[in-house]
């Protein structure tokens, strides 16, 4: 898998030998087969191409979980257009930050772009004043002429960007061989075959949108993509037969909450043979609720990131306590190593940082300074994240090395807090940060959403003595919110949060 086999190659073949079969269902009902998604690709191909883009551009694009987009990122590839793909939550500060470190000729947009969308828009026209705007026009083949790509096109160029909670998003340079490499690895992970229907419910523009963009052509299976996530997104998945549900946290428990409405008995999607997680960790109870409350095997969990897309992954077969409590083991090819702070490798089920070399790990930063400090001496990234490796090689993560809180000298896991607090009846979600104080350092602070009365602190530290946690590690402030602040993937901005909360401190 490491030569380069530019997306629209497997397009082609797909449309080929599969044309008239479904490739992505939307959630208002709207379908595209390999042919349609080929031919359409090749009419929009030639569209832009008479507007400029050629081999060599830089295009930064911007469009919802739709079929448009899709047909965007075949046309570029075909083109040999540098794609760099954005969240739909960017405005125009992260959107002229990218232009400038990237250098982005042209922005591709929504043929009807959101009022938010259009106001920042606007500010980066003035900011950005040789950048080039092209809004999507209606994909049909009243665009006229179809492309035909020059079959030396194998221009592969991607640029992902984290999801922002750092002071500015990190540009990670990728490869079709990079995002192939995990497509190939979510096939053989999650035994997709061409009967199964996969619930895109995050941006495609993210990595791992492309990246089942690649798996969905390879296995020939069906993407069921939706835009706006919610209820009725709920309900459309389930008239699609959804038999791979995912794909996080926030949408585990809205998919929980729904199957709550129907008839004791009737499964909510009951073809769903199992819900995928990644983005972030979870919690070991959502597994078993899920498998109980929904059927299937329960919630597969994964680990990954921008730099280097689902490294590790659970399998339909292993044991509940496996898929529980770890994110499986490592894809083929991937070399982890888990390390104590002195570089030295852990012991097995010892608690270090992980550090990783595979198929599918960016080709480096678009900002080569970030470099600095980002690999070892040997040539494996380091994650910053904290895990194990148990006997069967399945990774446990812990937290994050930025991510723990230091009070009075003593390091508390924010996550080991958050897998436990979850637990209580009525709290639907939780983060748990540090705030900065005088005495202490940091203090615990858990911030919460909760259906009904939320606990106060201590039935929270009842809670966790029953666990035995030490009193050191309870939170010393609660915080109720309606909802906590989340990137289009579902993780929590601790960024943000740390600021509201920090704010809300000081104004006790």
């Amino acid at each position: 898998m490491s030569e380069s086999y530019p997306l629209w190659r497997i397009a082609e073949t797909c449309a080929g030998r599969h044309g008239d079969e479904v490739f992505i269902t939307d959630q208002w009902g709207e379908t595209l087969t390999f042919d349609q998604l080929f031919e359409r690709a090749e009419h929009l191909a030639q569209w832009l191409s008479d507007r400029g883009l050629e081999k060599g551009r830089c295009a930064m694009w911007q469009l919802p979980t739709q079929i448009d987009a899709a047909v965007l990122t075949i046309a570029l590839s075909l083109l040999g257009v540098n794609q760099v793909p954005v969240l739909p939550i960017y405005g125009w500060r992260e959107l002229s930050f990218i232009v400038g470190e990237t250098e982005a000729d042209v922005l591709i947009s929504p043929n009807k772009s959101s009022a938010r969308q259009t106001e920042d828009y606007g500010q980066l026209r003035s900011l950005c004043p040789d950048l080039q705007f092209l809004a999507l026009p209606q994909l049909d083949s009243s665009l006229g002429a179809r492309f035909r790509p020059d079959r030396s096109v194998d221009s592969d160029s991607w640029v992902f960007y984290t999801s922002g909670t750092t002071a500015s998003p990190k540009g990670a340079r990728h490869s079709d061989s990079t995002i192939r490499a995990c497509a190939t690895g979510i096939i053989e992970r999650y035994e997709i075959t061409s009967s199964d229907r996969v619930a895109i419910v995050w941006p495609v523009s993210h990595i791992g949108g492309i990246a089942w963009v690649y798996a969905g052509l390879e296995a020939r299976c069906r993407l069921l993509f939706v835009e706006r996530f919610g209820r009725e997104a709920v309900w459309a998945l389930r008239d699609g037969g959804v038999t791979l549900a995912g794909a996080g946290l926030p949408f585990l428990i809205e998919y929980l909450a729904a199957q709550k409405t129907l008839p004791e008995g009737t499964r909510l999607f009951p073809e769903v043979r199992a819900f995928t997680s990644g983005g972030m960790t979870k919690p070991p109870s959502i597994h078993y609720e899920i498998k109980e409350a929904c059927g299937s095997v329960g919630v597969l969990g994964s680990y990954g990131m921008t730099e280097a897309p689902i490294l590790t992954a659970a399998r339909p077969g292993m044991m509940d306590w496996e898929i529980a409590s770890t994110e499986g083991p490592p894809m083929d090819g991937v070399d982890l190593r888990v390390v104590r702070e002195d570089g030295s490798s852990a012991e097995i089920g010892e608690e270090g940082e992980i550090r990783v070399r595979a198929p599918q790990l960016m080709l480096g930063y678009v900002d080569p300074s970030l470099e600095i400090g980002a690999f070892d001496a040997d040539g494996y990234f380091i994650t910053g994240d904290l895990g194990s490796v148990d006997g069967a090689g399945n990774l446990a993560i812990t937290g994050r090395k930025k991510d723990v809180i230091i009070r009075k000298g003593e390091n508390i896991s924010a996550k080991e807090l958050e897998d436990a607090l979850i637990d209580i009846p009525g709290v639907d979600d939780v983060a748990v940060i540090g705030v900065p104080d005088a005495a202490t350092g940091e203090r615990v602070c858990a911030v919460v959403v909760a259906s009904g009365k939320a606990p106060d602190l201590i039935e929270v530290g009842r809670h966790l003595a029953d666990r035995g946690f030490m009193r050191q590690k309870w939170p010393e402030q609660i915080e109720v919110v309606s909802a906590l602040p989340r990137s289009d993937m579902g993780k929590v901005n601790k960024v943000l949060l740390r600021k509201q909360m920090g704010a809300s401190s000081a104004k006790q």
